[in-house]
């Protein structure tokens, strides 16, 4: 192991002692198991990785032994495909959020001249209309069959995929149903690796002809602690501010019923990026009472959360948590604005762009999560809070002409295509896959700040369930020697226990 210096938080080393425990219980008591039982305790493993914050952001183990049953599957594939095709795999889709909108605007990018189809495999509520209108201009959206369990959807996937020239992975970190379907030496097609969620840990990285990385720090993260040995940068693609429906700021504030003589500052990111918001909420107050007339609106966090509701209190109203807004409203909160200031202490890529196409001043603040490289490039970033407020309160007050704008060149359609297609020529025809080199682990600064956004699921969740007795009892055991089940979990924890 490459162990880092630092001290990790407690909470990480004692996760990290559990996956190490499941990975030796699972050589000494599941490798002899049935082949659904290994695959249902790998699930776990990989839910358990991806919940929970540990040392490792990959994990060799787990991916070779998912890699070895993919080779007993019975996995048929087509012998030919369709010409200048491409299947986008991924788990679920949304209607907010830039996780699906970056597989939109990636079709849209293409101007449909090309066969982009979407499968979902673990979709279970409506298609979002937005994805829907998209994929079916030259393309069909597929949904793997519920009822099948994870191997026969495993070789319905790799049959399905088989048609397509490409393959491109937007899969959620523990789907371990691509490293089932595509491992297998009967499946030749070439697959890419989308790392949208580069801030944590995933399975699928052995899989890829290479990795598909929206930045150079997310690229640097996966060569140093994830062992993956190729990747190559594709940025999230945008449209280009020509395009985009021209409102003006007046036009943008009637709509929404703002008045004009306010200064609006706004924030859009799922409420979890913002972490516990105590941070975001001490800086929103500072720079909502430097003038009478200043507003801050934050969509995705919601009243209906105590911290929030507070936060609008206190603020008499001038700090605005309105929830999740439909896609098309966006723009005019967007047009309406006078700031825009990313959430941290994780950043929303895709809102930051977007808001950015616009041409509205936005500013960011330096962590130690992944930086985009036109952020890095530009004035955006301020190394801490201190310094937000103060680029904050100089745009507000317009003490100056800074621009704080940064290029989105090699976003737009043009540069992006021309830098997809050459990272995919170049590793379409490799032999091998991407291996992972031996398991690492990350920084303790970085595991311990990725600790303080994400909300631990351990010790049980449904995976945890499908388990057999036996096997349950066992880890059962284990969390309660480690102390990672708590009085207060106890009793909902051994209600999983029964029945099975």
């Amino acid at each position: 192991m490459n162990i880092s210096s630092g001290m990790y938080d407690d909470e990480i080393q004692k996760n990290t002692e559990y996956v190490d425990f499941c990975t030796s219980f699972y050589n000494e008591k599941v490798k002899q198991k049935s082949l659904v039982t290994r695959v249902k305790f790998l699930d776990y493993m990989a839910s358990l990785l991806a919940g929970n914050v540990s040392k490792y952001f990959s994990h060799s183990f787990l991916e070779n032994e998912l890699n070895l049953i993919s080779q007993s599957l019975s996995i048929k594939v087509h012998n030919t495909f369709i010409p200048h095709s491409t299947l986008h795999i991924m788990t679920q889709a949304y209607g907010t959020g830039g996780h699906t909108k970056l597989v939109e605007q990636w079709i849209k990018n293409f101007d449909f001249k090309h066969n982009n189809s979407v499968v979902l495999i673990n979709h279970k509520s409506d298609t979002p209309e937005s994805l829907k209108k998209t994929v079916e201009q030259n393309g069909r959206i597929y949904k793997l069959k519920e009822k099948f369990d994870i191997l026969k959807k495993a070789e319905e996937l790799a049959y399905l995929s088989s048609q397509f020239e490409n393959v491109i992975l937007h899969i959620h970190p523990y789907d371990i149903l691509s490293n089932l379907a595509f491992s297998n030496v009967n499946f030749t097609r070439p697959i890419f690796f989308m790392n949208h969620a580069d801030h944590m840990f995933s399975v699928g990285y052995s899989l890829a002809n290479t990795i598909l990385e929206l930045s150079e720090d997310g690229m640097n993260f996966s060569k140093n602690y994830r062992g993956v040995i190729n990747s190559n940068i594709v940025r999230i693609p945008i449209e280009k501010n020509d395009n985009l429906e021209n409102i003006s700021k007046e036009q943008a504030r009637k709509h929404l019923n703002i008045s004009i003589d306010k200064k609006i500052v706004l924030s859009i990111a799922s409420e979890f990026k913002y972490g516990d918001g105590k941070d975001f909420i001490e800086m929103a107050k500072k720079i909502v009472f430097f003038g009478e007339d200043t507003e801050f609106i934050l969509i995705g966090p919601s009243q209906n959360t105590a911290i929030w509701k507070s936060a609008f209190l206190e603020s008499s109203g001038k700090i605005k948590p309105i929830g999740v807004q439909p896609r098309e409203e966006l723009k005019y909160y967007i047009k309406a604005s006078d700031l825009y200031i990313e959430s941290f202490p994780f950043a929303s890529y895709t809102a930051f762009l977007d808001v950015v196409a616009y041409n509205i001043n936005s500013i960011t603040l330096k962590t130690p999560v992944h930086t985009m490289d036109l952020i890095k490039k530009s004035n955006c970033v301020a190394n801490d809070i201190g310094s937000l407020i103060e680029k904050a309160n100089e745009i507000l007050s317009k003490k100056n002409n800074n621009v704080y704008i940064p290029s989105l060149n090699a976003h737009y359609k043009e540069e992006w295509i021309k830098n997809l297609i050459e990272v995919i020529n170049g590793y379409k025809n490799i032999t091998h896959k991407t291996n992972l080199l031996s398991m690492k682990y990350a920084s303790a600064d970085y595991c311990n700040f990725i600790t303080k956004i994400m909300k631990s699921t351990l010790p049980f969740g449904t995976v945890y369930k499908k388990l057999p007795f036996f096997i349950k009892l066992q880890l059962y055991i284990k969390l309660y020697k480690m102390e990672l089940i708590t009085k207060k979990k106890l009793k909902a924890f051994s209600k999983t226990l029964f029945p099975y």
